[in-house]
């Protein structure tokens, strides 16, 4: 498919994820520990990590669980230097069919 867009390295997927959602665990671990009395003694760099990479395994969850559709319409967000370690490319993951098993 020629309009398919992807990703090219794991450090694109991971500010895309951050910016998707690991910036909103990162305002909600913020507006937490500033109203919320229970959490004044949050070591607050290690929570704020924490909000980070919570957001960015909610969006990998998107990411995986929207795929096949985001595939369909010309997205893919799993790596292309990921994908090629495989010997794939994002145009792969549309043909129907049967994946042999990747060994590494």
């Amino acid at each position: 498919m020629a309009g398919l867009a992807a990703l090219e390295t794991r450090k694109d997927l991971h500010r895309y994820t951050y910016y998707a959602a690991g910036c909103v665990g990162e305002f909600w671990t913020e507006m937490a520990m500033a109203h919320r009395p229970a959490c004044a003694g949050w070591d607050a760099d290690a929570m704020r990590q924490r909000g980070v990479r919570f957001g960015q395994a909610l969006q990998m969850t998107n990411v995986l669980r929207d795929l096949a559709q985001d595939l369909r319409i010309g997205r893919c967000y799993l790596p292309r230097q990921d994908l090629a370690a495989f010997g794939l490319r994002p145009a792969d993951l549309l043909q129907r069919r049967p994946w042999r098993a990747c060994a590494r």
